[in-house]
């Protein structure tokens, strides 16, 4: 009996300092997905160029990208004379489980490429996670001379963000402003800062060695990346790259929570 009143103790404590359980999820708004967890709310434009187009970390208001812009997240490539970025979105939900749900958004750059894009989300961490796989409509290099992705925050007249890329333990990139930071993480490409470009820059990721050639309905091996929103500075942006390198995947509040029913359960069935 003992030990299962400090059982109990630690439900009352698990739910005591997590509040109620935020289940990650994925919503179509017509025009927009709009993602929510425990540590983000993202905006995923449909319409050309498709990725998110605003982006608010837990406790702010403002939103760390801005609205009503023509292209704020997107992947771009290099070819053929011209620039392609991504196209129109498609989206659907392809997994969801307590604290984790998964979306797969579809996009033709106009050319002869269709990105598949899998977003991962979790709750109880900052991070998400991409895996890119392009198709060839027509002979084309699947990354190459490209930014995959990049990042223009458009944050408005007098918006300042700061900039800053690493190379160590993996490259990284993130800018940061009074609404938090926005960073990204890849294991086998590049990072760049572009401080200086326009009114508030930008930054990308560049994946250009991983590219080969594809024949027509080819489909190349995916590139995987991590995008993390949160509420503090360029340093707490740098902070999370060791648990990205490392793989250290979230586990939300409500998983925790589970297991520690699922174990009281467990014990008063044996009684």
């Amino acid at each position: 009996m003992r030990g299962l009143v400090g059982l109990c103790v630690a439900c009352l404590a698990v739910l005591a300092c997590c509040g109620r359980a935020h289940a990650a999820s994925a919503s179509d708004h017509g025009d927009k997905w709009v993602i929510e967890t425990d540590a983000y709310t993202l905006h995923w434009k449909l319409e050309a160029e498709a990725g998110y187009s605003q982006a608010w970390a837990v406790g702010q208001e403002g939103s760390l990208l801005g609205a009503k812009q023509p292209r704020t997240f997107y992947h771009s490539d290099n070819y053929g004379g011209r620039w392609h970025d991504w196209g129109a979105s498609t989206a659907r939900e392809v997994t969801r489980s307590p604290g984790k749900v998964a979306v797969e958004y579809t996009m033709f750059d106009g050319a002869s490429k269709t990105y598949t894009c899998t977003a991962t989300y979790w709750d109880g961490a900052p991070y998400f996670r991409h895996t890119v796989v392009v198709e060839a409509h027509a002979e084309a290099f699947s990354f190459a001379n490209g930014h995959e992705p990049m990042v223009e925050p458009h944050t408005g007249t007098g918006a300042v963000n700061a900039y800053e890329a690493w190379a160590d333990p993996i490259p990284h990139v993130a800018f940061a402003n009074k609404h938090g930071f926005f960073a990204m993480y890849t294991e086998l490409g590049t990072a760049r800062a572009h401080e200086a470009w326009e009114a508030d820059g930008r930054m990308d990721l560049v994946h250009d060695s991983l590219g080969r050639r594809l024949a027509k309905g080819e489909r190349s091996d995916p590139i995987v990346y991590y995008l993390a929103v949160g509420p503090g500075v360029l340093g707490d942006a740098h902070a999370l790259a060791a648990d990205v390198h490392r793989a250290i995947l979230p586990v939300s509040r409500e998983a925790r929570l589970a297991t520690v029913w699922a174990d009281l359960k467990t014990r008063l069935d044996d009684r």
